[in-house]
């Protein structure tokens, strides 16, 4: 490399760093390194084939209505499969599974029917839900939690047994904490952009009327991933990242520190080595990126995201062999079920992998996911026990596994506590002293995939000049 050349050093191999490393390539002519201190690229998108099963132990599908992702893989040639067929889903109140009614997208009901026949909700929370449409709106620009704006419009019950789960399921955290602007940002735009929920489907509707008239192609439904596994998606950024002599990808090693240089950065390693860049994007864990601003001397920017919190969550993947097994079809509707609260305990939910997307489980098995929160202290022994113990009393599934993997994720799933989206503008102040230095990720922008994928577009946006 030649002192005239312009370098990005993109710290965090995750998606976000892939993601923004394969954008700086595709938009500008800079040379990358891309610096983990893992012996693998990926971070939560992992995928493990073992005797026949594909295993998502981190994020395992794509939602429907974030495009971010589904074009980076589009782009990359990565073919996908939409999930199979099935109900919407299930939520275990007590010791029974109770279906969720059909048209129930982001929390807003969409069909009437299934909503007034669902034994989800009680004939008194139906009723308190149908007072959605009278709520009042709030007009004001404070953030709230998901408990306070959806026990508002929505009443408590919708809270405790959709609500809740859901919201706990995909944050790993309390909706009693987190911030509805920096988690569920469509629901405050219903409300203040059509008066309520209900009203904001019925606008919706008339949007799609008109889309179809003008032969629009009807919204893609359902989740979406590859056919290999989300790790897929990896392998297609890798694979291009390799292939290109501008890249250089430095496993092993961390970013310990970071200073000026003249006009340039110098982002010192733990191997003893250093990069000289013209911009740096920290793609990291929150810790780790807080630790390099401190070195910095952007200490404002570092105690900001140190006071981020974090949560802790593991994944238990259980394989079976199907003889034997109880009518899962009957017991299931779904392809999983979440447990609501109060007296939830640390399972949060199960997926039927196998059901979900084709491939997952060889011929004549099936494929659990179970997701448990536990102090990080729990040996692993004892969540896959939690693990079999709730498919036991739930599913009737009492046989020895064939296939069995633990997998922790530890102090990595960022807690939007309300206010977020106030701290990451005074984080993203606290920074303009240091141009050229850029936070990315799931700590500041958003926990999904298709919102890590965007945020590294940004980061390679504002760096790609």
């Amino acid at each position: 490399m030649t002192s005239s050349e312009r370098c990005i050093a993109v710290v965090g191999g995750g998606i976000t760093g892939l993601a923004a490393a394969h954008r700086l390539r595709t938009s500008s002519s800079a040379r990358v390194v891309l610096i983990e201190p893992a012996d693998r690229l990926g971070g939560k998108l992992r995928t493990e084939r073992v005797d026949g099963f594909v295993v998502d132990s981190g994020p395992e599908a794509l939602a429907p209505g974030r495009p971010d992702a589904a074009k980076l893989a589009e782009e990359l040639g990565v073919e996908m499969v939409t999930s199979a067929p099935g109900g919407p889903g299930a939520v275990k109140v007590g010791r029974r599974l109770r279906e969720m009614p059909d048209g129930i997208g982001g929390f807003i009901p969409r069909k009437i029917k299934p909503l007034a026949t669902t034994r989800l909700f009680s004939p008194l929370g139906k009723v308190r839900m149908a007072f959605e449409t009278v709520a009042p709106v709030r007009r004001d620009d404070a953030d709230e939690s998901l408990e306070s704006f959806t026990s508002r419009r929505l009443g408590k019950q919708a809270y405790e047994r959709l609500v809740e789960p859901v919201a706990s399921g995909i944050f790993c955290g309390d909706p009693a904490r987190l911030s509805l602007l920096a988690t569920m940002p469509h629901l405050r735009r219903a409300e203040l952009e059509h008066g309520g929920l209900v009203r904001a489907v019925l606008a919706e509707r008339r949007a799609a009327k008109q889309e179809k008239r003008a032969g629009a192609p009807p919204r893609r439904p359902g989740m979406a991933s590859p056919t290999t596994g989300m790790g897929g998606i990896v392998d297609a950024v890798v694979a291009r990242l390799e292939a290109d002599d501008a890249v250089e990808i430095r496993l092993g090693t961390a970013a310990v520190g970071l200073e000026r240089d003249g006009g340039r950065y110098r982002v010192e390693l733990s191997d003893g080595t250093a990069v000289m860049a013209d911009g740096v994007i920290l793609a990291a864990p929150t810790a780790a990126s807080a630790a390099v601003l401190d070195r910095l001397g952007a200490h404002e920017a570092a105690a900001l995201l140190s006071a981020m919190e974090v949560a802790s969550t593991a994944t238990v993947s259980l394989g079976f062999r199907a003889d034997g097994m109880p009518d899962l079809d009957a017991l299931l509707p779904a392809h999983g079920y979440l447990i609501a609260g109060p007296g939830r305990g640390p399972v949060c939910g199960v997926t039927r992998s196998s059901s979900k997307f084709p491939g997952r489980a060889p011929e004549g098995h099936e494929l659990f996911r179970v997701t448990v929160r536990a102090p990080d202290s729990t040996p692993s022994d004892e969540l896959l026990e939690l693990a079999r113990a709730e498919l036991a009393a739930t599913l009737g599934i009492r046989s020895e596994p064939v296939l069995s993997l633990v997998q922790r994720w530890n102090g990595v799933m960022p807690q939007y506590a309300v206010g977020h989206l106030e701290r990451v503008a005074e984080l993203e102040k606290a920074l303009q002293p240091w141009p050229g230095v850029v936070v990315a990720g799931s700590g500041t922008h958003g926990l999904g995939i298709p919102d890590c994928v965007a945020s590294a577009e940004r980061a390679a946006a504002a760096l790609a000049g």
